[in-house]
Order: structure tokens, then C-alpha cells, then sequence
């Protein structure tokens, strides 16, 4: 579905005129819950692969757009190409406290910091860097706009339509839709391609309020 289609469910979920509940705020609950969804549970259609370059003398190089999580860095220089190695910053920062005093070079190691990566060596030249990393679903705006994870329409309207009720103050319809948003969103999650080598266990999270259980805490991974 795209994004017309998605609002059109969901008002007719709530049974709201435009008038009573307008097209805006359903758009809003519907990329809220997408977004509460790729913060849950990284989805196969959330994994990319993208390029930049080096250049010289440079050691510092920006993420992609709303990136969530990054998965390695290969540095392309013909048969001298590797895997970057990612080295925590606290430690790189007291073996390498002035990386600048040190020979630059082709890059052997990353250090992960927010929004952005530093190389070690800084690069003496300009490198081809492939990064394997995984994206936050950007926000719908247009009508024609679809989700970036397929597959998890109904989740999306049930959980924007249990956002919406909460709107407007009718709590047990709300309840309702959640629950309804939890059993599909694990579904989507159990059905989920994945090519790793282990095995995941997905687990549900909530559109509303709770009370906070450390235990079954779902969130996992980086937000750049």
C-alpha cells in the first residue's frame, strides 16, 4: 500500500471525518509507527550497501542519512582491499591520541562516534569505501509514497490506528488496536528473511505506555 491507501484504512478504522481527525495527523501516526517498528527490529528491507571515497589527509567521513546500525567497511584497493577493522574509541583514543603525529597510509581501522567514522591511518590518498549498514524508513509525505519495509501493512495500520485512537482520548479502542499491532508486527518479525547465521527471537513492543521491564527490553542497536 502506499501512503493514500494506508490513511484510508486506518480512517476507516476510526471512523473519524477529515474535519474530526485530518489526513496530517493519520500521516503522522503512520510513519510514527514505522519508525517504532525499525527502531524494534532491523528488517531485511532496512539493510543497504552504500559508497563514498576517501581523501587525502582527511580522517573524519559522515554517515549515510539516518543510518541505524553499521555492519563493516571495506576499504577497495584492488588485491590490497580489506575489511576495516572497527576499534573502540576510548582505546583507539589513548593508543592514537594525535592520529595527525602518525604516518598517513592506507586505512586499517574505523572508529565508530555518531553520525560519523574516523579512519586510522589517515589516508594518503583518495580510497573507495563500501559500507554494508542498515537505514531508518524515511518519512512518507506524498500520497504516492510507499514503506520502505514491505510486507507489514496491516501492522502499520493497526498500530497507527491504535496511535490515533489514543489521540483522541478513547483508550480501550486503543488498547485494542495495539494488541492487534503486537500479534501482526511479530508475525512480520518471525516471517522475516534473514540470511545470518544464528537464529533471532523476535519480541513485541508496545505502541503504548508501560511500565518499564529491563528483562524483555527489546531495543537493540545504535541510533545515529
Amino acid at each position: 500500500m502506499n501512503l493514500s491507501e494506508l490513511r484510508t484504512e486506518v480512517r476507516d478504522v476510526i471512523n473519524r471525518s477529515v474535519d474530526a481527525f485530518s489526513n496530517a495527523d493519520i500521516d503522522e501516526n503512520i510513519n510514527r509507527v514505522l519508525r517504532v517498528v525499525a527502531i524494534g527490529f532491523t528488517f531485511e528491507d532496512m539493510r543497504k550497501t552504500y559508497s563514498t571515497s576517501t581523501i587525502a589527509d582527511q580522517k573524519i567521513y559522515n554517515y549515510p542519512t539516518d543510518m541505524k546500525d553499521v555492519y563493516s567497511l571495506r576499504l577497495i584497493d584492488g588485491a590490497s582491499s580489506r575489511k576495516l577493522l572497527v576499534k573502540n574509541q576510548r582505546a583507539f583514543d589513548k593508543m592514537y591520541p594525535y592520529p595527525e603525529q602518525q604516518s598517513t597510509g592506507r586505512p586499517e581501522v574505523y572508529v565508530d562516534y555518531g553520525s560519523y567514522f574516523q579512519v586510522h591511518r589517515v589516508p594518503d590518498a583518495a580510497y573507495e569505501i563500501h559500507m554494508r549498514c542498515s537505514i531508518y524508513p524515511a518519512v512518507m509525505s506524498t500520497d504516492a509514497a510507499e514503506p520502505l519495509i514491505t510486507g507489514i501493512d496491516p501492522a502499520i495500520v493497526a498500530g497507527a490506528s491504535a496511535f490515533s485512537f489514543a489521540r483522541i482520548r478513547e483508550p480501550e479502542f486503543a488498547e485494542y488496536w495495539n494488541g492487534v499491532y503486537l500479534r501482526l508486527i511479530q508475525n512480520a518479525i518471525g516471517g522475516n528473511h534473514s540470511a545470518e547465521d544464528w537464529t533471532p527471537t523476535g519480541v513485541g513492543f508496545s505502541l503504548l505506555p508501560s511500565a518499564p521491564r529491563a528483562h524483555d527490553n527489546p531495543f537493540a542497536g545504535r541510533t545515529v
